[in-house]
């Protein structure tokens, strides 16, 4: 390589050096505009929207973990439905995988120059916090299989309620906003640490 390189210039001159330059950094300044300065614009579509989805799912597995999804909803009362457990078990293995892909892209956009790390490190609590609830969901629904009393449909509907809030909020946004929540139910209920969970999700704020 270095013998034909010495032979182009032998014969070329050195006017070849500088068109080859130029290139080269042409090719470096599409590098780092695609490569770098257009990711935090594309921060939502890359990631914040599949955040967003996530949290949406988990909604929909809190409903399916104690059979109100799809159930009927007329002036303010929820009948709850039977959810086949088979698909129920299928819905929280892509759950847990879903996040499990969105915690990686954030842990390499850890690594990156800010602003992008900085928007990572921000976002990163809320992706554990989702992984919590969807934790929080299972154990709920183990302690009902073991004899537990089961929540009522307002409960549940109550979460399920709070978590889509949040998925249209991170949506939406820019950064996190802290979102004071209000939830309510029995202190006995197997729901309990569930709704602790959700109200800590919620409450996460940007330090931006």
């Amino acid at each position: 390589m270095i013998l034909l390189l010495s032979d182009v210039l032998n014969h070329q001159g050195t006017a070849l050096l500088l068109p080859r330059l130029v290139d080269s950094l042409i090719g470096c300044g599409i590098a780092l505009v695609a490569g770098y300065l257009l990711w935090p614009e594309s921060w939502h579509t890359r990631v914040g929207d599949r955040l967003a989805e996530a949290v949406a799912d988990t909604a929909r597995y809190v409903e399916s973990a104690f059979g109100t999804a799809g159930g009927l909803v007329a002036e303010g009362v929820v009948a709850a439905v039977e959810v086949d457990p088979a698909a129920r078990a299928r819905m929280r293995r892509r759950l847990y995988r879903d996040l499990s892909v969105i915690r990686t892209e954030f842990q390499r956009a850890l690594t990156e120059p800010p602003p992008t790390g900085r928007l990572a490190a921000g976002w990163l609590p809320l992706v554990v916090a989702v992984e919590r609830i969807v934790d929080a969901t299972t154990a709920a629904r183990v302690r009902v299989k073991h004899g537990a009393p089961e929540p009522s449909p307002a409960e549940v509907t109550q979460v399920a309620r709070q978590l889509r809030e949040l998925a249209e909020g991170v949506r939406e946004s820019e950064v996190l906003v802290e979102v004071r929540t209000e939830l309510t139910g029995p202190a006995e209920s197997v729901l309990e640490p569930l709704r602790q969970e959700v109200a800590a999700a919620r409450a996460i704020a940007s330090p931006h």
